[in-house]
């Protein structure tokens, strides 16, 4: 899942940039695929939620009232009773095709129905003379 999450932020920041950073000069790129204003590959935040999961914890720690810390859960997001919406991380909910990451909901098979809408795009793009 990380590894997934990983390689769709890679392609945001390739399309935009980090943080938005290069929006303007990577216009250009992003109407060659036909990638849209709202595209779901552009937010980076579950990614991020798992890359700096040491800061994550940190926040939970501190903040989380009963400090019943779920992870790596392969089930419907409430396939535990009782536990807050901050004490879930990293859950991939096979119901919805999504990853959640306390109540934040990312998701996945619309990003890959995305990517794989690219790839083929950018493939023959990429075949293209100069």
């Amino acid at each position: 899942m990380q590894s997934c999450l990983t390689a769709v932020a890679n392609i945001a920041k390739a399309c935009w940039g980090e943080e938005g950073e290069y929006r303007k000069e990577r216009k250009p790129l992003r109407q060659s695929l036909g990638i849209k204003k709202d595209s779901p590959l552009k937010p980076l935040s579950m990614r991020n939620n798992f890359e700096h999961f040491d800061e994550q914890i940190d926040e939970w720690f501190s903040t989380s009232k009963n400090r019943i810390h779920v992870d790596r859960i392969i089930g419907p997001a409430n396939i535990i009773g009782g536990v807050s919406a901050n004490d879930m991380f990293r859950v991939f909910d096979p119901t919805t095709a999504e990853v959640v990451f306390w109540g934040e909901r990312y998701p996945l098979k619309t990003i890959m129905d995305e990517v794989t809408r690219l790839y083929p795009l950018a493939r023959s793009l990429g075949d293209k003379p100069v």
